[in-house]
Protein backbone atom coordinates (compact mmCIF):
# COMPACT_ATOMS: atom_id res chain seq x y z
CA UNK A 1 0.00 0.00 0.00
CA UNK A 2 1.38 3.84 -1.27
CA UNK A 3 1.78 6.38 1.42
CA UNK A 4 -0.38 9.51 0.46
CA UNK A 5 2.73 10.92 -0.82
CA UNK A 6 4.15 8.13 -2.91
CA UNK A 7 0.34 8.00 -4.59
CA UNK A 8 0.59 11.39 -5.37
CA UNK A 9 4.07 11.20 -6.74
CA UNK A 10 2.82 8.29 -8.98
CA UNK A 11 0.06 10.30 -10.27
CA UNK A 12 1.99 13.82 -10.80
CA UNK A 13 4.96 11.33 -12.64
CA UNK A 14 2.47 10.15 -14.76
CA UNK A 15 1.91 12.85 -16.68
CA UNK A 16 5.03 13.05 -17.90
CA UNK A 17 5.85 16.59 -18.21
CA UNK A 18 7.95 17.07 -15.25
CA UNK A 19 11.28 14.77 -13.65
CA UNK A 20 10.65 13.07 -11.12
CA UNK A 21 12.83 15.21 -8.82
CA UNK A 22 10.18 18.20 -9.35
CA UNK A 23 7.56 15.38 -9.15
CA UNK A 24 8.92 14.43 -5.85
CA UNK A 25 9.36 18.47 -4.63
CA UNK A 26 5.46 18.67 -5.79
CA UNK A 27 4.33 15.51 -3.92
CA UNK A 28 6.12 16.84 -0.52
CA UNK A 29 8.93 15.58 -0.38
CA UNK A 30 12.28 18.10 0.60
CA UNK A 31 13.73 20.03 -1.35
CA UNK A 32 17.33 18.71 -0.60
CA UNK A 33 16.43 15.41 -0.45
CA UNK A 34 14.24 15.56 -3.38
CA UNK A 35 16.72 14.35 -6.19
CA UNK A 36 17.56 11.05 -4.34
CA UNK A 37 13.37 10.49 -3.39
CA UNK A 38 12.37 10.90 -6.96
CA UNK A 39 15.02 8.32 -7.89
CA UNK A 40 14.18 5.76 -5.17
CA UNK A 41 10.56 6.05 -5.82
CA UNK A 42 10.87 5.03 -9.59
CA UNK A 43 12.53 1.99 -8.62
CA UNK A 44 9.14 1.00 -6.34
CA UNK A 45 7.65 -1.31 -7.99
CA UNK A 46 4.18 -0.46 -6.38
CA UNK A 47 4.87 3.30 -7.65
CA UNK A 48 5.86 1.87 -10.98
CA UNK A 49 2.48 0.31 -11.05
CA UNK A 50 0.22 3.19 -10.28
CA UNK A 51 2.53 4.92 -12.87
CA UNK A 52 1.92 2.48 -15.35
CA UNK A 53 -2.13 2.75 -14.82
CA UNK A 54 -2.62 5.90 -14.75
CA UNK A 55 -0.78 6.25 -17.89
CA UNK A 56 -2.97 3.77 -19.79
CA UNK A 57 -6.10 5.31 -18.03
CA UNK A 58 -4.89 8.85 -19.10
CA UNK A 59 -4.14 7.78 -22.71
CA UNK A 60 -7.79 5.75 -23.05
CA UNK A 61 -9.66 9.32 -21.56
CA UNK A 62 -7.86 10.84 -24.57
CA UNK A 63 -9.33 8.40 -27.05
CA UNK A 64 -5.82 6.74 -27.55
CA UNK A 65 -5.34 2.92 -27.44
CA UNK A 66 -2.24 1.38 -28.22
CA UNK A 67 -3.33 0.32 -31.64
CA UNK A 68 -3.94 3.82 -32.59
CA UNK A 69 -0.95 5.13 -31.70
CA UNK A 70 1.23 2.40 -33.41
CA UNK A 71 -0.99 2.89 -36.20
CA UNK A 72 -0.50 6.57 -36.62
CA UNK A 73 3.09 6.20 -35.97
CA UNK A 74 2.90 3.63 -39.27
CA UNK A 75 1.51 6.82 -40.99
CA UNK A 76 4.53 8.98 -39.22
CA UNK A 77 6.53 6.39 -40.94
CA UNK A 78 5.45 6.54 -44.57
CA UNK A 79 5.63 9.99 -44.32
CA UNK A 80 9.30 10.28 -43.18
CA UNK A 81 10.12 7.42 -45.71
CA UNK A 82 8.39 9.18 -48.48
CA UNK A 83 10.23 12.75 -47.63
CA UNK A 84 13.78 10.89 -47.39
CA UNK A 85 13.55 11.68 -43.76
CA UNK A 86 15.45 8.91 -42.80
CA UNK A 87 15.59 10.13 -38.77
CA UNK A 88 12.05 10.66 -38.44
CA UNK A 89 11.16 7.43 -40.16
CA UNK A 90 13.86 5.19 -37.73
CA UNK A 91 12.58 7.23 -34.94
CA UNK A 92 9.08 6.07 -35.81
CA UNK A 93 10.16 2.27 -36.12
CA UNK A 94 11.63 2.44 -32.45
CA UNK A 95 8.75 4.33 -31.09
CA UNK A 96 6.56 1.85 -32.90
CA UNK A 97 8.39 -0.84 -31.59
CA UNK A 98 8.46 -0.10 -28.01
CA UNK A 99 4.70 0.40 -27.46
CA UNK A 100 4.26 -2.12 -29.41
CA UNK A 101 6.11 -4.54 -26.67
CA UNK A 102 9.06 -5.57 -29.25
CA UNK A 103 11.52 -3.78 -26.64
CA UNK A 104 11.81 -3.54 -23.04
CA UNK A 105 10.80 0.38 -21.94
CA UNK A 106 13.18 1.81 -19.31
CA UNK A 107 10.60 1.14 -16.81
CA UNK A 108 10.81 -3.05 -17.19
CA UNK A 109 14.74 -3.01 -16.49
CA UNK A 110 15.80 -3.58 -13.64
CA UNK A 111 19.51 -3.98 -12.35
CA UNK A 112 20.46 -4.85 -8.38
CA UNK A 113 24.33 -4.52 -8.07
CA UNK A 114 25.11 -5.95 -4.12
CA UNK A 115 29.09 -6.16 -4.00
CA UNK A 116 30.74 -5.37 -0.02
CA UNK A 117 33.85 -3.43 -0.06
CA UNK A 118 35.83 -6.24 0.75
CA UNK A 119 34.74 -8.50 -2.34
CA UNK A 120 36.09 -5.04 -4.04
CA UNK A 121 39.49 -5.13 -2.44
CA UNK A 122 39.75 -9.21 -3.82
CA UNK A 123 39.06 -8.43 -6.97
CA UNK A 124 41.53 -5.62 -7.33
CA UNK A 125 44.96 -6.85 -8.95
CA UNK A 126 47.86 -6.11 -6.37
CA UNK A 127 48.79 -2.94 -6.05
CA UNK A 128 51.94 -1.58 -7.63
CA UNK A 129 54.36 1.15 -6.63
CA UNK A 130 54.06 4.07 -9.28
CA UNK A 131 57.12 6.83 -7.87
CA UNK A 132 59.51 7.43 -10.06
CA UNK A 133 62.72 5.14 -9.62
CA UNK A 134 64.61 8.25 -8.70
CA UNK A 135 62.58 9.23 -5.57
CA UNK A 136 61.90 5.40 -4.85
CA UNK A 137 63.78 4.23 -1.62
CA UNK A 138 65.26 0.75 -2.09
CA UNK A 139 64.46 -1.75 0.10
CA UNK A 140 67.99 -2.85 0.08
CA UNK A 141 70.23 -0.84 2.95
CA UNK A 142 71.99 1.48 1.45
CA UNK A 143 75.72 2.49 2.51
CA UNK A 144 76.30 5.88 4.15
CA UNK A 145 78.20 8.28 2.00
CA UNK A 146 82.19 8.17 2.19
CA UNK A 147 83.63 12.06 4.00
CA UNK A 148 86.56 10.45 4.85
CA UNK A 149 88.79 10.26 8.13
CA UNK A 150 87.07 12.54 10.69
CA UNK A 151 90.46 13.20 13.06
CA UNK A 152 90.24 15.67 15.99
CA UNK A 153 93.28 16.42 15.06
CA UNK A 154 93.68 20.47 13.93
CA UNK A 155 94.52 20.76 9.72
CA UNK A 156 97.96 21.83 9.33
Amino acid sequence: MLSPKQNKFAIIYANGEITSTAAARLAGYAEGSASTQGSRLLQNEEVCGVIEEHRKNIASMAGWTRAKVISELGRVFEASMSDANWAGANQSLKLISTIGGMVPSAMDRKVNVQVSFEDLLQRTSPSKDITPGSARLSQEKRDPPDFGQISDAEPE
